[in-house]
This record gives structure tokens, C-alpha cells and sequence, in this order.
């Protein structure tokens, strides 16, 4: 009886090794990777994007489902996000690899995790992948007459590529953009912190930060920041103190990553440990092609 048992036990390791072995051997030709931005804001229209990978001699031809749910209610919000195209046809050419993408619109008033889900069907394979877009809100006016007035406050404008914030920026997928924010003292002499908030659809390069003030005497530099630390950030703080200069510079670099309409967040400057900003920068609008 003991040695029937360990024939059998035996047995059982042989086909456990087997079956192990098939689930390695066995790995689909295709593959799906996602390409979207880790968050957005309320207002925002990225493109929800998959890279479809064809690994065979073989066009890979078929459909692609994309869904939206409530993330707590699992309802279905697809007509919130203006998902209108989530059902598309690919074929993707043997040994190649193509994009299919979905263009959404981020609702006001949804500012909470959504739930997406992405299949790739074809006659002989389903794959899919999931996740959670996190969605930011968004408090700002466009106009300019919302801006805080004093003549006491600083003044805060920003650019983007040597172009006001105030214009609509075009940019390719890919291309790097310069970002750079003047602060005018006026009569202001307090310690502050600045709070630089990041549109979506972008990545930021933590050592191109630099915070230079009068006499392009060097305040700050982001190469004493850690890349981790900023990585999917949507936004930056920095403690400045005006009482030893007139003028503060901050520049640095975000390369144009996802597609899509954006908007451009304001620099906000607060007083110390406070949540409320006591003036800010002008908003604007991102178009990354």
C-alpha cells in the first residue's frame, strides 16, 4: 500500500511539473500594454490608448472592447466619459504592433476612481486588461478676473515653451516642453510655499527643476530630488523665501507624453503648513497630438 501510494504521489508530481510546464510553453502571440495617463482632472479629453503586439506570421484581426464602471457602484458610466467609440475593429500585421485608442471626455462632479476594462477579441484568442483611472478635480476659472487682486500679493505668470499659459499650446507626442514661472515680489516679504501643480498626459524630469532669484543666484536646484518621489505626481511643493530677492524664476522640463486636450493647473502660491493659496497663475489648455 505504501509503495501504490508513492507511485501515485509520484504521478501527481509528474503531471503538476507538466502542467507547469505547458502554462510557460503555452503564452499567447499577442500582447496588450496599456498607454494612459495615471490620473487626469475633471474637464480633461485624453485618449485612452492599448499597444496591440502580433508575435505571428499572421494578421491579427479583431475587435476591441473598452467599459467604464463606478469604481464603488460598479455601474457602467461609459455614457458619462462619452465613451462613444468603445467598440472597435483592428488588424494588426504579422510581426507588428499598432495602436487602437479610445478618445474620452472626463466628467465634472466624477472626481473618484473609475473602473476600466480592455478585451482584444479575435476568432482564436481573448485577451484582457484591467485597472483604475484616477480622476483629480478641477476648482479653477478660466478668466482672468478670478485671479486674486492686490497690490500687496506677488504676481505669478507662467509659460509654456516661452508662450503664456493663457494660449492654447499645441504640442507632438513625445516633444519636450519648457515650463517657466516668474513671481514678482510687489510688496509681499513672507516666506511661502510654492505649490506647482501639473497637468495630466505629461512626465516631469525632477533634475531639470531649478529656482534661480535675482541675479540668476541659484535657489533651489532638482537634482536633490528623488526621480521616484515625482514619478505619476500631479504635483510639486517648495518652501521660498522673497526677503533676499525681487524676483523668483522657477523652470523645468515635462516631455509630452499621452494624447489628448488637457488643462493646465496654476502655480499657487501658499503661506506656510496652509491649503489655501492666496493667489496663483493664470490656467490653461494642453493639446498633446
Amino acid at each position: 500500500m505504501k509503495r501504490i501510494l508513492q507511485v501515485v504521489l509520484s504521478f501527481a508530481f509528474i503531471v503538476s511539473q507538466l502542467v507547469c510546464s505547458f502554462a510557460q510553453t503555452n503564452q499567447s502571440p499577442f500582447k496588450i500594454t496599456t498607454v494612459s495617463p495615471p490620473f487626469v482632472r475633471e474637464g480633461d479629453r485624453p485618449f485612452f490608448q492599448f499597444l496591440l503586439t502580433n508575435s505571428t506570421k499572421f494578421d491579427w484581426t479583431g475587435t476591441g472592447h473598452f467599459t467604464l464602471n463606478d469604481s464603488a457602484t460598479k455601474e457602467a458610466v461609459d455614457g458619462w466619459f462619452f465613451n462613444s467609440l468603445g467598440n472597435q475593429y483592428f488588424t494588426i500585421d504579422p510581426l507588428k504592433k499598432d495602436y487602437i485608442r479610445f478618445p474620452l471626455e472626463i466628467p465634472f462632479n466624477f472626481n473618484k476612481k473609475a473602473q476600466w476594462k480592455f478585451c482584444a477579441i479575435s476568432k482564436n484568442d481573448t485577451l484582457c486588461s484591467q485597472g483604475q483611472l484616477r480622476i483629480l478635480p478641477w476648482q479653477y476659472e478660466n478668466e482672468e478676473s478670478s485671479l486674486p487682486q492686490s497690490t500687496e500679493l506677488p504676481i505669478v505668470r507662467k509659460k509654456l515653451n516661452g508662450v503664456s499659459v493663457e494660449e492654447l499650446v499645441v504640442v507632438q507626442s513625445g516633444s519636450l516642453l519648457n515650463v517657466e514661472v516668474e513671481i514678482q515680489r510687489n510688496q509681499y516679504s513672507k516666506q511661502f510655499e510654492l505649490k506647482e501643480n501639473l497637468p495630466a498626459g505629461i512626465s516631469i524630469d525632477p533634475e531639470s527643476i531649478m529656482v534661480k532669484g535675482d541675479g540668476n543666484s541659484i535657489l533651489f536646484e532638482g537634482k536633490h530630488l528623488k526621480k521616484e518621489g515625482l514619478e505619476n505626481a500631479h504635483d510639486f511643493a517648495l518652501k521660498i523665501d522673497f526677503s533676499t530677492t525681487r524676483i523668483i524664476r522657477l523652470t523645468y522640463q515635462m516631455r509630452a507624453t499621452y494624447p489628448g486636450t488637457y488643462h493646465v493647473p496654476p502655480t499657487e502660491l501658499h503661506l506656510t503648513d496652509s491649503a489655501t493659496f492666496i493667489t496663483r497663475s493664470p490656467v490653461g489648455v494642453l493639446t498633446i497630438e
